[in-house]
């Protein structure tokens, strides 16, 4: 391909460096309009990904981070537990507000499956603590949580029904 020049290496024997000596097969052309918008779509195209990889990777704030799953039911839910019996199982709690206090302080709230989940928590000592909820005789004492680096915490918080 002749239509970029590149200047004779200096270690090639012969070379001369002199303007008045260089032969026509080594004049300088401009790009064709092809090569130039090919090369300008590969710079684009390298930009582009320069960005996504900085702005997508993991920030040091996520690093610093973890996750609590927590999983809320109610029972007795028969005046007679029966071990086999699924009916007797204690049932999801919807709608519990449950604090955490500690590093950074938030509520989170159980949704129909009485699950509870809380993302990006900074790493730390934390107390969890149970509302009192309307129906439901007991409240759960508070619990020591420990949220780890980029792993989720698993808590299960019983309230009684008072069924007896």
């Amino acid at each position: 391909m002749t239509d970029v020049w590149m200047p004779p290496r200096l270690e090639d024997e012969g070379v001369q460096l002199a303007a008045d000596h260089l032969h026509k097969e080594h004049t300088w052309e401009p790009a064709s309009m092809p090569a130039r918008l090919s090369s300008m779509k590969v710079a684009s195209v390298i930009c582009v990904l320069l960005v996504v990889t900085v702005g997508c990777g993991s920030s040091q704030t996520s690093k610093r981070t973890g996750s609590l799953l927590v999983k809320v039911t109610a029972g007795p839910t028969c005046p007679v537990a029966r071990v086999d019996d699924p009916a007797c199982a204690p049932r999801p709690v919807n709608g519990a507000h449950l604090r955490l206090e500690g590093p950074t302080d938030l509520t989170l709230v159980t949704d129909n499956a009485g699950v509870a989940r809380g993302e990006g928590i900074i790493l730390g000592n934390y107390r969890l603590v149970p509302e009192p909820l309307d129906g439901l005789m007991g409240t759960p004492s508070p619990l020591q949580v420990v949220i780890h680096q980029r792993k989720t915490t698993h808590v299960t918080v019983g309230y009684d029904t008072g069924i007896r």
